[in-house]
């Protein structure tokens, strides 16, 4: 957002800053994305805290991500695609929902973390970080549209390959959840059944199919 100005030198400063940085942050934007084009599959380790007001709460776990395919494994739950289906299994409730898999530009999925529909937001390059010692570019997306379940997006992308490894989003109830990608492996070798899933036996399973 530019500050108003009375001076009409500052005026033209800023403008040429803002006009500099917006090119700076689509730069930024295209590498990540060759990145993601170049990128087979990636696997890593991940923290995310989930936080409104006063209260907040953690887990860990592990995601591999193959353009729409992914699997996140944390204690307690399961999720996987395969583009077409969904399973979310609960192991403390012991119950599986089945559905079909909806690609959402509005709601969460590891494709975030490349900013596949990047067109639908506005797109700015904060001033640069470091997360957990590693430099990282800073970028702020907000939704044109004003019915999107995210108001507002951070990514941290490492400098030096290109790869988000941290992601920070807000959502319209001011829940604010933070993602951090640890030992990210590019193009890991991925077994045939990562994708799919089988409930075990004695689980309810529900098809919402």
């Amino acid at each position: 957002m530019k500050k108003t100005l009375l001076l009409t030198n500052l005026v033209l400063l800023t403008g040429l800053f803002t006009l500099l940085s917006a090119q700076s942050a689509q730069e930024v934007l295209n590498r990540m994305k060759a990145k993601y084009d170049a990128t087979g599959a990636i696997k890593a380790t991940f923290s995310q805290t989930m936080s409104q007001g006063a209260k907040s709460r953690s887990m860990t776990g592990t995601i591999t991500m193959q353009k729409s395919k992914y699997r996140v494994e944390t204690t307690d739950q399961t999720l996987v695609t395969d583009g077409k289906t969904t399973w979310a299994y609960s192991r403390q409730q012991k119950r599986v929902l089945i559905d079909h898999y909806q690609a959402d530009e509005n709601a969460f999925s590891p494709d975030m973390f490349f900013m596949k529909q990047s067109n639908r937001f506005n797109v700015q390059k904060l001033a640069d970080q470091k997360v957990n010692g590693t430099d990282c570019f800073q970028m702020k997306f907000t939704p044109k549209s004003g019915d999107a379940v995210m108001k507002e997006t951070l990514i941290w992308i490492r400098k030096s390959d290109n790869m988000p490894i941290r992601l920070s989003l807000l959502d319209q109830n001011n829940t604010r959840t933070l993602i951090t990608l640890d030992n990210v492996q590019k193009n890991p070798a991925i077994n045939a059944a990562t994708f799919s899933f089988s409930a075990p036996k004695g689980v309810q399973v529900v098809d919402l199919r």
